[in-house]
């Protein structure tokens, strides 16, 4: 937080990309963390982050992998959503005039 103030500070575009880096590289590996350990204090263990130095490489794919997941993950909810929304709008219709044509 007080890094990305003093940044925020110095200029707004480099505020964005801190704050970009932050959250595809630091935050993601602390979270893991916490959900791990359920500790408040896993979010500041900063010796985690040198696994991430270590294998940057394999963390970069990671990230790519994640959001190309994200992506498919997307589109997937429009196709398995989208198309079974549009046929039950088109039920509705033909049952609304059903109901308002069609006595008995």
């Amino acid at each position: 937080m007080i890094i990305i103030s003093i940044v925020g500070i110095l200029s707004q575009d480099l505020l964005q990309i801190v704050n970009f880096l932050f959250s595809c590289f630091i935050i993601p590996l602390l979270g893991v963390n916490f959900i791990k350990k359920q500790t408040v204090e896993a979010y500041f263990e900063f010796g985690v982050l040198k696994a991430m130095k270590e294998n940057l490489g394999d963390y970069i794919v990671m990230i790519l992998k994640t959001y190309a997941l994200t992506i498919i993950f997307g589109l997937l909810t429009i196709v398995l959503i989208g198309f079974p929304a549009l046929m039950f709008t088109s039920s509705i219709f033909v049952a609304d005039f059903y109901r308002r044509y069609v006595k008995g």
